[in-house]
């Protein structure tokens, strides 16, 4: 079997002065990503979060991806499948609707240090499957006072994988 992979597409949340959270459940929500007509049968997303001033060490940064829960789509809680600032409910409502995709943990009180999420499969967090339209959610800090500073966004290429073949060339 071979892959084959897309082309990275940008998925941009604006992080600009996102604030601390003790409980996750404020955040930013990316614009849905349309799977219902290219069908990938893999999402990798990776990314980076440049910290603020003077973050607060021993502190983590979470990436969550979460999709439609219907065809109309609805999506869960207070989330709307557009680019903006949400907080849910209560925190028990988030982790119910949300996957963690990741975590950076802050190990430094370094101003403007750069935390990498290492490349991610999607598929796995909804049971093996690319939802037909997903998000990615960044929540604010756990804890820490500091400001997210990513140059306005969180970075988040990702790559698709296409279709997988076998070596005469037809898709499974």
């Amino acid at each position: 079997m071979a892959l084959s992979y897309s082309a990275y597409t940008a998925i941009t949340l604006d992080l600009t002065s996102l604030a601390s959270s003790t409980d996750f459940s404020a955040g930013r929500e990316s614009d849905a990503i349309d799977n219902s007509t290219n069908l990938y049968e893999e999402v990798l997303v990776s990314g980076s979060v440049q910290v603020g001033t003077t973050p607060t060490n021993n502190t983590t940064i979470a990436v969550y991806v979460y999709a439609q829960h219907d065809d109309t789509p609805t999506y869960q809680d207070v989330l709307d499948g557009t680019g903006s600032a949400e907080t849910f409910t209560s925190a028990g409502v988030a982790s119910g609707a949300l996957r963690l995709l990741g975590t950076m943990s802050v190990d430094s009180t370094t101003t403007d240090r750069i935390y990498y999420l290492a490349p991610t499969a999607v598929g796995p967090l909804f049971g093996g499957a690319i939802p037909k339209r997903w998000l990615v959610r960044h929540p604010q800090y756990r804890r820490g006072a500091e400001v997210i500073r990513q140059h306005g966004q969180l970075q988040v290429p990702r790559a698709e994988v296409l279709s997988r073949y076998d070596e005469a060339g037809s898709v499974d």
